[in-house]
């Protein structure tokens, strides 16, 4: 009842105010812990009643929740986001002491200030980014769904209104509103149509069907009324693959055993989850059984693991070195309080420091204590406040120009890309591996068949493409291969034979699954054909053909052997025209059918078999029709084994039209072959075999093994009823059903293998070029054969030396390791002679360069992982010029980037180390806390990027530190797991080039010169305690010391890390990869160098010039404290603000005009400032007439001009003298692109050309010799 009156109050409001969609997701995790205890898959788990009159308890709203704040509870959750980080608890400690009167320097009303502006703005791009969740719940929350009434007719409702147990109508083109299991499709063969775009990405229709009710199935809406049970199922998860359920039903309907319970197992194929959407179908109904969070969308919806950026651990380290720094300046300016009052503060008597008050305590310590909680109040603008909300708002801008970049979008899917984390946008800017998926990421994922292989025999040609071929499906045929052809001319001209099947006998060896000899009373299910003279040929008897070169008509064989071949080409496309999970459709315009499926294999191979003549033509519920060359045949279905990662294979149990039962599967030869039968002949056949996979893979293609066996009648029922009993089962389910599949699955008949092209996406071997050019690794770690893997890495320019590869292939731990030892003495002896000259080498590995290519499989690697050999292959492959690694399972990818990164770190945090190591000895202790911090910095600042676009490259995207989803062909699952998201690969080359070079250069400036511009002011708060005794007086008061801060120096830093760039083109970091993370701009020394050391001297000379120049003579002297102070102040913002205008390489008009604007905005803010106090009658002696005073005075415009001229004086002759002497790559190419624009200037251009080419310390314009 409170939940109904929340969503009442909250639909009313129309903004969500009350967000409780924590104590929801607390409520689900609750459930899900609970249910974990008793075992995921118990009956106890969730039990949701069938036309029941209440639920056995109660389930959270249909209502989703993705935003982060209501109206009620914005406040208190912001703040506790924003204060959780330590930054803000210390800028929130210096705000609440600079109300102790007694020890701050400042008014608290400038702290405050500055404080609340600063959460005022972050508070702002909060708001912004979920008012856009917000309405989207808004929308989603009021869709339109029927609910099925107790009188047979629908009533209209929200989806907020949908609850567990309701019967829920769906029609075409409608999304389910929640997760349903299906009771009736309006369809006569009892299936539905559903794309599942929205849910993992694939556009191809998928079936369902509803629970298999038999007799009691109902037929119409008041059918369904009439059932009565109870769904017994596993609780709220986020597997899409997998759904485990027991519909325990009574159905009333005549004509069935009423009263009666039926117990029905329920799988995910009887499961439409929210997110989904009907087609073609008319109308559903289903049982709603997860609602709201607990749908396995909502499931999926979680935010990948967080993940930290590099300029994010970067500053905790600088913030925790700044702070150190200054409790130890804040002790020693105490220390230096306390001398100065008892050595000279008492011999002044007008001070009163005899006196014990508030402020002078008598004993030393507290005395001590209290000013150094001033002094840490007054060093408080050591840490620039307005950092960190700067550096979010920077990330987002750079996020949305990652989304908007036209130049990344895909034109064929029209998506653009997406940035899906911006906490991390910088760390594109400094990746040191890449390890890539090779099907789908650097393939197309179109497949194309190009040749099969008949029981050894090879047949069909690479070159020739299928999908262009013009004429009858026979022509086609013919062009595939002319032998081919006159089979199955033979087949169509035999047409008494096709009609009525010839009956040969079992060939000696077939067995049954208990080793019984098999004799079938049929031909074995297979159209087999006699010619004049030529013996029957069956499935267990072995003809491995040559190549066909052989003279004669049609190829120069003679009947019998094209009889025998017919036959296996009937068996080969109708094991393909079978044995799918495809779907046929009519195209709208021509009628032809088109194929959908999530396989894209299958929907190569059945469109490739449709355009030679072997038509797949319709699925009904357990039927499905063919046309094998003009003739029509039927196929019951009776079981289907479907693949997995696990099983890598699919297989169906089938009737075939003369009643035969068979079993067809097809799936990776890895899995197969040692599933073959063992025949007299099994040698040689497989021998053949293995040689055309070979072929087969050298020529980049992808192979499948096609398989089948026959099965009697009682062999069929007996395992049947082990298959459904284990289908049954809530336990374990998925390992009994594979273990059950297994037992039929062996002593197969090999009837062929396909081959597949999947070609290379355009723009693939420029950006791998690229990459490498950029200092990268490139890994492609992949499933497929090492063949396959080798070529595909050969076409896009991984491999440029096959002819000098390392391949590690291993049987055990032991050789494991000594082939590893092996190849790396080969690698360091080979590494610098003539015939590697010109093998790329990275320049940040901080490992000898092997100058050698890779290849290892995932079987050595099962050797190798979790045992002491795995550095030896962490130390091996970071030497190599390219890895590709072949047959490697899903957490063996995973494994392999975490492996690399602790090897990365372990070598990072190795150097750190070494270099303590060599300081003296006094030195070293001191020196320990450093050490800690830069071991830190050195764990999270390694960078590893995964890039994948299945579901089977989740794991290896989330143990990156960069992970990047391929929006492809294989769903969703790793876009949904990803950090950032793309069309293509080659999109990959301008993120990291273009998009990360521009993060990593505009906010490494951000960082340092929002630090220089504190520290500078500090700097002149610092010194002016030499100056009063210690005291602790500040030259400015605190709202002007916090406009400073926040506002008048906030603001030109901040447009320069947004509009900023180092070169004018960004096209020209794209096309020259050499720039990428060469800049150094944010190491440590160039941190200290700009931000701290620069910034000192920079405060330096604004303190003591103005401070120096006081004079005394007329009534407008600048003598008084206020004066000097605010004119010290003037010229520290005028110092930054040239600076900022110094360094800025890009200034565009909106640059300038902020940048000049908030200078020019100091004058007025001195003069209206003091007015505004007024007005709220308020005297304050920092501000009152302290503008009219120092403007009228000569001192004051002079030591401005002064002082503007020292320090930018002296910074423009530092930076001439750079850009003429000692350019770095950036430089060079920003003056290139000047003198583009200019003509007249082509000899000093020839110049700077050589100039270029002779930098190659610093840019490798050219491979480095």
């Amino acid at each position: 009842m409170a939940q109904r009156a929340i969503s009442w109050l909250n639909e009313w409001l129309g903004l969500g105010c009350f967000n409780f969609n924590w104590l929801q997701n607390l409520r689900k995790r609750g459930a899900v812990k609970d249910a974990s205890v008793k075992g995921v898959h118990t009956v106890d788990a969730r039990t949701v009643l069938l036309n029941g009159h209440a639920q056995p308890q109660r389930y959270v709203l249909n209502e989703i929740r993705t935003s982060k704040y209501g109206l009620v509870n914005f406040l208190p959750v912001f703040l506790f986001t924003m204060f959780r980080r330590v930054a803000y608890l210390y800028f929130l400690a210096q705000a609440a002491l600079a109300y102790w009167s007694v020890v701050s320097p400042f008014s608290p009303y400038g702290p405050t200030i500055a404080l609340v502006v600063i959460l005022l703005v972050a508070a702002i791009k909060a708001l912004i980014e979920d008012a856009g969740r917000h309405r989207e719940d808004v929308k989603i929350n009021n869709g339109k769904a029927r609910i099925l009434m107790n009188n047979g007719k629908t009533s209209e409702t929200k989806w907020r209104h949908v609850h567990v147990g309701d019967i829920v109508e769906v029609h075409d083109n409608e999304d389910f509103p929640a997760d349903l299991l299906c009771l009736h499709c309006q369809l006569e063969d009892g299936v539905c149509y559903i794309k599942t775009t929205n849910l993992d990405g694939e556009s191809n229709l998928k079936i369902k069907r509803p629970v298999d009710l038999g007799a009691a199935t109902p037929q119409t809406p008041e059918d369904v009324l009439k059932l009565r049970g109870e769904l017994h199922c596993e609780p709220p998860n986020a597997n899409l693959h997998i759904f485990v359920g027991r519909l325990e039903v009574v159905s009333s309907m005549p004509d069935t055993d009423a009263g009666k319970a039926t117990v029905i197992p329920v799988s995910l194929n009887e499961m439409l989850l929210r997110g989904c959407t009907l087609k073609n179908s008319g109308r559903v109904l289903g049982l709603v059984v997860y609602t709201g969070p607990e749908s396995r969308i909502q499931m999926n919806a979680a935010a990948p693991p967080r993940k930290t950026g590099s300029y994010d651990a970067f500053l905790n380290v600088q913030i925790a070195i700044v702070i150190l720094f200054q409790i130890l300046l804040c002790i020693g300016l105490a220390c230096g309080s306390l001398g100065w009052r008892n050595n000279s503060g008492y011999e002044r008597s007008h001070l009163q420091f005899r006196v014990n008050n508030q402020g002078n305590y008598k004993s030393n310590i507290v005395y001590v204590i209290v000013l150094w909680i001033t002094y840490w109040i007054l060093l408080s603008y050591l840490v620039p406040i307005s950092l960190f909300v700067t550096m979010e708002i920077v990330k987002f801008l750079m996020g949305l120009y990652v989304n908007f970049d036209r130049k990344m979008k895909h034109d064929a899917t029209g998506e653009f890309a997406k940035a899906r984390n911006t906490d991390m946008v910088e760390d594109l800017g400094m990746v040191e591996y890449v390890f890539s998926d090779k099907t789908g990421t650097l393939t197309s994922n179109e497949m194309q068949l190009r040749c099969i292989a008949l029981r050894g025999s090879p047949f069909g040609s690479p070159d020739f493409q299928l999908e262009t071929a013009e004429g009858t499906p026979a022509q086609r045929l013919e062009q595939f291969d002319e032998r081919l052809a006159s089979a199955a001319s033979l087949m169509q001209a035999e047409g008494t034979a096709w009609a009525k099947p010839v009956v040969v006998p079992s060939a000696k060896g077939d067995s049954d699954m208990n080793g019984a000899p098999l004799v079938p009373a049929v031909q074995n299910g297979q159209f087999h054909f006699k010619a004049d003279g030529a013996a029957p040929y069956g499935p267990g008897q072995t003809n491995v053909m040559g190549n066909g070169n052989s003279s004669g008509p049609a190829g120069g064989r003679g009947g019998a052997e094209d009889a025998q071949l017919g036959q296996q080409l009937l068996g080969f496309w109708t094991n393909i025209c079978v044995c799918h999970s495809l779907i046929s459709e009519a195209h709208p315009e021509t009628g032809e059918p088109i194929f959908q499926g999530p396989s894209p294999d299958e929907v190569a191979l059945v469109e490739a078999a449709k355009r030679m003549g072997f038509v797949f033509v319709a699925r009904a519920r357990s039927r499905l029709q063919v046309n094998m060359l003009g003739r029509p045949a039927t196929y019951e279905i009776l079981n289907t084994l479907d693949f997995t990662s696990d099983r890598a294979r699919m297989s169906v149990v089938v009737r075939c039209p003369d009643g035969t039962i068979k079993l067809l599967t097809k799936g990776s030869d890895a899995v197969m072959l040692p599933l073959l039968r063992r025949a007299q002949d099994a040698g040689a056949l497989e021998r053949a075999t293995q040689e055309n996979l070979r072929n087969f893979s050298l020529q980049g293609l992808r192979t499948l093994v096609l398989c089948e066996r026959i099965l009697t009648e009682t062999e069929w029922r007996d395992w049947n009823m082990r298959f459904q009993a284990a289908s049954a089962q809530l336990v374990e389910r998925d390992s009994k059903v594979s273990h059950t599949a297994l037992e039929v699955e062996r002593n197969l008949d090999l009837l062929g293998v396909t081959a597949i092209e999947d070609k290379l996406q355009a723009g693939v071997p420029d950006a791998i070029s690229s990459l490498i050019k950029a200092g990268m690794k490139v890994w492609v770690i992949t499933g497929d054969k090492q063949e396959t893997a080798i070529n595909i890495a050969i076409s896009c320019k991984l491999i440029q030396h096959p002819d000098h590869l390392m391949v590690c292939n291993a049987d055990s731990a032991e050789e494991a390791a000594s082939l590893l030892d092996e190849l790396t003495k080969r690698g360091m002896k080979q590494r610098d002679t003539d015939s590697y000259q010109g093998v790329r080498r990275s320049s940040r590995t901080g490992m000898p360069e092997l100058a050698c290519e890779l290849v290892i499989d995932g079987k050595t690697l099962s050797h190798v992982l979790g045992t002491p050999a795995e550095a030896k292959l962490a130390e091996l492959a970071s030497g190599c010029a390219a890895v590709v690694v072949c047959r490697a399972s899903p957490s063996q990818k995973a494994a392999i980037v975490r492996r690399m990164k602790r090897f990365r770190i372990a070598q990072c945090e190795g150097r750190t180390v070494r270099w303590i190591e060599r300081q003296r000895a006094w030195l070293r202790w001191p020196l320990a806390p450093l050490l800690f911090l830069l071991k830190y910095q050195a764990r999270v600042g390694v960078r590893m990027l995964a890039i994948g676009d299945g579901a089977n490259d989740v794991a290896m995207i989330q143990a990156a530190s960069i992970g990047i989803g391929i929006m492809g062909k294989e769903g969703r699952q790793a876009t949904n797991n990803s950090d950032y998201a793309i069309g293509q690969f080659r999109f990959l080359e301008r993120l990291l080039l273009v998009h990360g070079t521009l993060a990593d250069y505009r906010l490494s400036r951000l960082i340092k010169y929002s630090f220089y511009k504190n520290i500078a002011f500090a700097t002149t708060l610092f010194l002016f305690q030499f100056y009063n005794g210690y005291s602790g007086q500040a030259l400015v008061d605190g709202i002007t010391a916090a406009f400073y801060n926040a506002f008048f120096t906030a603001l030109p830093v901040g447009a320069f890390a947004i509009f900023d760039r180092p070169v004018r083109l960004l096209s020209t970091l794209q096309n020259n990869p050499q720039l990428y993370h060469r800049s150094e701009s944010l190491s440590i020394p160039a941190f200290w160098r700009t931000a701290i050391a620069l910034a000192i001297v920079h405060g330096a000379i604004c303190f003591f010039i103005p401070y120096y120049s006081v004079a005394n003579g007329d009534r407008n002297s600048i003598t008084d404290l206020w004066s000097v102070g605010k004119t010290i102040w003037v010229a520290v913002i005028g110092v930054v603000t040239l600076e900022i205008l110094l360094v800025s390489r890009y200034q565009t008009k909106l640059f300038l005009l902020v940048t000049l604007l908030s200078y020019a905005l100091v004058y007025p803010y001195v003069i209206i400032l003091p007015l505004i106090f007024n007005g709220f009658g308020t005297r304050d002696p920092a501000q009152d007439g302290v503008g009219n005073h120092i403007f009228s005075s000569a001192t004051f415009w002079l030591v401005l001009v002064f002082v503007y001229s020292l320090t930018f004086g002296i910074r423009f002759l530092e930076r001439s003298i750079i850009w003429l002497y000692r350019p770095n790559d950036s430089m060079i190419l920003s003056e290139m692109e000047a003198l583009d624009l200019k003509e007249g200037d082509g000899a000093l251009r020839r110049e700077r050309q050589i100039e270029l080419g002779h930098s190659q310390m610093s840019l490798r314009v050219h491979e480095a010799v």
